[in-house]
């Protein structure tokens, strides 16, 4: 008779009945087996000379899975030639993740960790592996590998119950940029700009990393010039036959942003790391408000402690422009002036 480990078998009727020949049998001897300790034996409350029940046996698998040690467990149980019935626990004792490679080592331009989440010291899993799997052949693709094939192998160490599993890639050719096109920002910047400003070339090695930076910049050029929200999409169009990758931009300038000040002068590089709409990107209550606070607070580091800072928002959609003016009243300038005095113990003499 054979058990499987799952323990809702049990509770099926007909196995009960076609293996009844071992119920009601006493146990001759019980064994373990699939693991070089012997530790379960000692959670198996079915000992020798007791008889066997649909009870005893299910209580006895459980206490083998509460233990913690096994991710299966199945019962073989056999006439004994002496009389009664051999039990052998058959287990197969959970291994956890102890480490992860992917070979050819120089794919990938960081470790593997820093791309994907590594179940460090976790058990073992199919799933997780699958996951880690497919999660690599996208980090590849974005490197540029984009018909990379990846192959998982485990090793098993019984003696640490420690698995390592080695991704093996065969990454195939490394995609070159062809084609780059631009679409939109031309009333801004002409084609030959914004060209300058990507930090893709045709005929060089393509890569996400490369391709975000190019987004970033091409956002931070509209920026500078005062285009808040402005949009960078990036498709990407692989061709197997030829190994390339055409990249289409497309670009919308967003918002075109002033930011004055009335009253007092605040120079403009100040102005900007004071009113976070350049930092961010976007312009919302919130942000103007916090840019009010901001420079009030730099005129009271000034010296202008009775200042008085008040935001104005002007919307021109039709320009799609927009103006937040901040109206100053400083007040008067204060200094302080600190006045250091030094004093002078009299000396004593020393004990002689």
């Amino acid at each position: 008779m054979k058990v499987q480990g799952l323990i809702l078998v049990l509770l099926v009727p007909w196995l009960a009945h076609a293996q009844q020949q071992y119920y009601g049998t006493r146990v001759a001897n019980v064994a373990l087996s699939g693991t070089d300790s012997q530790a379960g034996l000692q959670v198996i409350p079915l000992l020798a000379g007791e008889v066997i029940t649909v009870e005893n046996l299910r209580t006895s698998i459980q206490a083998l899975y509460n233990s913690g040690r096994y991710s299966y467990i199945e019962v073989d149980a056999e006439s004994a030639p002496e009389g009664g019935t051999n039990l052998t626990f058959r287990v197969r004792v959970f291994f956890f993740f102890g480490n992860f490679r992917v070979t050819p080592n120089n794919l990938l331009e960081r470790s593997l960790s820093s791309y994907v989440r590594l179940p460090f010291g976790e058990k073992f899993g199919a799933s997780a592996i699958d996951r880690i799997k497919q999660e690599t052949t996208d980090v590849l693709k974005a490197q540029g590998y984009f018909e990379a094939v990846v192959t998982p192998q485990t090793e098993f160490d019984d003696s640490t119950r420690l698995a390592t599993v080695t991704f093996h890639v065969e990454p195939g050719p490394k995609a070159k940029v062809a084609n780059i096109r631009i679409q939109g920002g031309e009333q801004t910047f002409s084609q030959m700009e914004v060209l300058e400003t990507l930090d893709f070339k045709a005929g060089n090695d393509f890569s996400s990393a490369r391709l975000d930076k190019t987004i970033s910049d091409l956002r931070a050029k509209f920026t500078k010039l005062g285009f808040l929200n402005t949009r960078v999409n990036a498709q990407q169009e692989y061709a197997p036959a030829t190994h390339t990758v055409d990249l289409n931009f497309t670009i919308q300038p967003g918002q075109f942003t002033l930011v004055t000040t009335d009253g007092f002068n605040i120079p403009k590089q100040k102005l900007e790391e004071l009113v976070p709409v350049y930092e961010e990107g976007t312009v919302d209550p919130d942000l103007v408000e916090e840019g009010r606070v901001a420079i009030d607070r730099y005129m009271q580091q000034r010296g202008y402690f009775e200042a008085m800072v008040a935001s104005e928002t002007i919307e021109a959609p039709l320009d799609n422009a927009i103006q937040i003016k901040y109206a100053i009243t400083p007040g008067v300038s204060h200094r302080i002036e600190a006045e250091a005095t030094c004093t002078t113990a009299p000396k004593t003499s020393e004990p002689g």
